[in-house]
């Protein structure tokens, strides 16, 4: 297991980097209502766009575990097609402005919305997290093709979904923690991610979609 953990690592921390929602986290912990019910329905839309989202890792890489007649060079194909796609999405990251993710947080905060709002407004903020989704989807398919044991593969599958929900949870346990200086504290890590975040994220799609190729 220690070894599938150490391969899919890369994969996992490049989910963490989603400014747009780790701002939208603190900015809910910061509201002067009901802050927690808030935070919580937010991260309960979270949670319905991860399990979504590992059932299709999950079925991408049990597909290509069950291609048992078709020709490895076909199964090759498919890594490679992969590949391209994180290599390109790197590209993407690098050239997409920063500046959208900011509007979008101040857009929500001029909303005054309900819970089942928030919880919607987590499920599409997170749905549509296309870099951290397409990593994570990756970590579901890289386990499910490990020869690990189940409950092993499990294992590791609570640990990525884990990794998914932290830009939501973080903010939630340090709140819990300490109020007062949650949001002082969280503030240098949203700017980190907001700055630097996108090169993270490029060099893993670049490393791994290079490993995805030449496999």
């Amino acid at each position: 297991m220690l070894e599938i953990f150490i391969k899919i690592l890369p994969l996992m921390l490049g989910t963490l980097f989603a400014p747009v929602i780790l701002g939208l986290a603190i900015f809910l912990l910061a509201s002067k209502t009901s802050p927690i019910k808030k935070i919580l329905s937010y991260l309960s839309g979270d949670v319905f766009v991860v399990i979504i989202y590992a059932v299709v890792g999950w079925l991408i890489g049990s597909g290509i575990l069950n291609m048992q007649g078709v020709s490895p060079h076909s199964k090759r194909i498919v890594d490679i097609v992969i590949g391209v796609i994180f290599i390109i999405l790197g590209v993407i990251v690098v050239f997409r402005k920063s500046k959208s993710d900011e509007e979008q947080i101040a857009r929500e905060e001029k909303k005054n919305l309900g819970l089942l709002k928030w919880f919607s407004i987590g499920f599409i903020a997170n749905f549509s997290n296309f870099d951290a989704v397409a990593l994570y989807i990756t970590t579901n398919k890289e386990i499910n093709q490990s020869t690990i044991l189940i409950e092993e593969k499990i294992i590791l599958i609570i640990v990525a979904a884990l990794f998914f929900l932290l830009p939501v949870l973080l903010p939630l346990i340090l709140y819990l923690i300490a109020p007062r200086i949650s949001k002082k504290t969280l503030k240098p890590v949203y700017s980190f991610s907001l700055k630097y975040g996108k090169y993270v994220t490029m060099a893993i799609f670049f490393i791994f979609g290079i490993y995805l190729i030449i496999r």
